[in-house]
C-alpha cells in the first residue's frame, strides 16, 4: 500500500522557495518552476486514481501494445 508524504514549500529567498519533507530534517532550496508547480495544484491532483476512475478508454492502444522480449544472456565470461 502507498504512503503518504507531506511536502512543506515556505517561505520565497530570491527566484527560489525553502522546502522540507516531513521524514527528513533537512531544508532545502529548490527552484520557484518547481515550487509553483506544487503549489499550483490541487489535493485531487495528488491522488491515484483507481483503474475505473483512470480509464475512460483513452489510450487503450497503448495498453494493448507488446512488449519486447527480455534480450537474452550471454553468460559468465562472454564479452558482448
Amino acid at each position: 500500500m502507498p504512503t503518504a508524504e507531506r511536502l512543506f514549500i515556505g517561505g520565497k529567498s530570491g527566484d527560489a522557495y525553502f522546502a522540507k519533507s516531513e521524514s527528513s530534517p533537512w531544508v532545502v532550496k529548490v527552484s520557484s518552476w518547481t515550487a509553483e508547480t506544487f503549489l499550483k495544484k490541487k489535493k485531487a491532483d495528488f491522488e491515484e486514481k483507481t483503474e475505473k476512475e483512470g480509464d475512460k478508454g483513452e489510450n487503450k492502444d497503448e495498453a494493448a501494445a507488446p512488449q519486447a522480449p527480455p534480450m537474452p544472456s550471454m553468460g559468465a565470461g562472454r564479452e558482448p
